[in-house]
C-alpha cells in the first residue's frame, strides 16, 4: 500500500502538547493535528472517538468519503478494509 495510502490523525480536544506527547510514547509514524477546540471534529459530524474515515480521490481530484468506521478495531481489519477501499473502482 505504501505510496497509495495516507494517514493523518485529529486529536479531538487534545493539544499541541498532548499530541507531541501521544506521538513520543506510542512512536506514531503519521502526522496527528491537535484539535483542541473541535473544529475538525465537529466538521465531521462529532461522532464518538475513535472514528475512521477512508476517503478517496475522484476524476477531479476531490475526496470522496466512501467507507467510515466508528470504535476500534484490530490491526488486521483495518488494513482489510483499507486493502477494499483500495481494490474496488468507484463510479465517480
Amino acid at each position: 500500500m505504501k505510496g497509495k495510502v495516507k494517514m493523518i490523525g485529529f486529536a479531538a480536544g487534545n493539544n499541541l502538547k498532548e499530541v507531541e506527547d501521544y506521538k513520543k510514547d506510542y512512536t506514531v509514524p503519521y502526522p496527528i493535528i491537535s484539535d483542541s477546540k473541535f473544529d475538525a471534529h465537529a466538521a465531521v459530524g462529532s461522532p464518538r472517538t475513535p472514528f475512521t474515515i477512508w476517503v478517496r480521490k475522484d476524476a477531479d481530484g476531490r475526496g470522496i468519503v466512501v467507507s467510515t468506521h466508528l470504535g476500534v478495531r484490530d490491526l488486521k481489519s483495518l488494513l482489510d478494509e483499507t486493502k477494499a477501499v483500495l481494490q474496488y473502482d468507484w463510479p465517480f
